[in-house]
């Protein structure tokens, strides 16, 4: 092979190689959505809203999907929304997604008075079955509670969290929770209120004791406290429950918190 024609071979090559690093990318799908709801709060008779839903493929390749409207709210509550109530004329399809195709529709969700009172998400969710790649957007509401996790109850309002970490390691440690009462009526209000913790195994740990107090109008009580969570007690998910009771009223307000000692979970 002469030189010139060793040349040319190898600039063919070079040439070829340039080629197939230039390559475009594969085609990708991409979607955007959104989920605006009719009402943010609810009270604790509860009440209806609607979930404004609205999906486009914004990526440049059509694609299979699957995809459902879920609600999930307090102490593992969970159930799906209703079917679709109307739609408009685009020409997205369930299970196929044309490129730059879009979907509008509305779900509505009622929440009934005997549900827990709490923060609830609404969670839009699919899987693309070409890939396998998984979706989620979610918006949140409230009954009986305010966003931050305020109940209120009459003229009290409540808030309970936990201040330490939830997830402890098999050798325990401490842990640690507030309990905020604001009175913000015109009256003085009686009212008791403890802590408990209960254990995998069934057992109730005191945490705070029942204390009884008179709160005047607008002042607040600010309770923190903590118990040890020792090596030998079993490894699992203890919930902490933080209660009010008003006397006057007869009503209860009730927080149950997650701690996990073990596997972080």
């Amino acid at each position: 092979m002469n030189s010139m024609y060793k040349s040319f071979f190898v600039g063919g090559l070079l040439s070829l190689s340039s080629l197939s690093v230039s390559a475009a990318e594969p085609a990708t799908f991409a979607l955007d959505a959104s989920i605006l709801l009719s009402n943010e709060t609810l009270d604790a008779e509860g009440g209806y809203l609607s979930a404004s839903v609205n999906m486009k493929n914004v990526g440049d390749v059509d694609a299979n999907i699957k995809y459902w409207i879920s609600v999930k709210g307090p102490q593992g509550l969970s159930f799906p929304a209703k079917a679709v109530v109307n739609t408009n004329s685009s020409t997205f399809e369930v299970d196929e997604v044309e490129e730059g195709s879009s979907l509008a529709f509305n779900r509505g969700i009622w929440v009934y008075d005997y549900m827990n009172n709490g923060i609830y998400t609404v969670s839009l969710e699919g899987v693309n079955v070409d890939t396998g790649d998984t979706f989620q957007y979610t918006a949140e509401f409230t009954k009986g509670v305010d966003l931050d996790g305020t109940k209120t109850v009459g003229d009290i309002k409540v808030n309970a969290d936990l201040i330490s970490s939830n997830n402890f390691p098999s050798e325990g440690g401490y842990a640690t929770v507030s309990f905020a009462i604001d009175n913000v009526g015109q009256s003085p209000v009686d009212v008791e209120f403890w802590v408990t913790a209960k254990a995998p195994n069934g057992f109730d740990i005191p945490v705070y004791s029942r204390v009884s107090r008179v709160i005047q109008p607008e002042e607040s009580e600010f309770v923190v406290r903590g118990f040890w969570l020792e090596s030998i007690y079993p490894d699992g998910k203890y919930i902490v429950k933080p209660q009010l009771y008003n006397k006057q009223s007869g009503e209860r307000i009730g927080y149950e918190l997650e701690i996990y000692k073990g596997e972080p979970q």
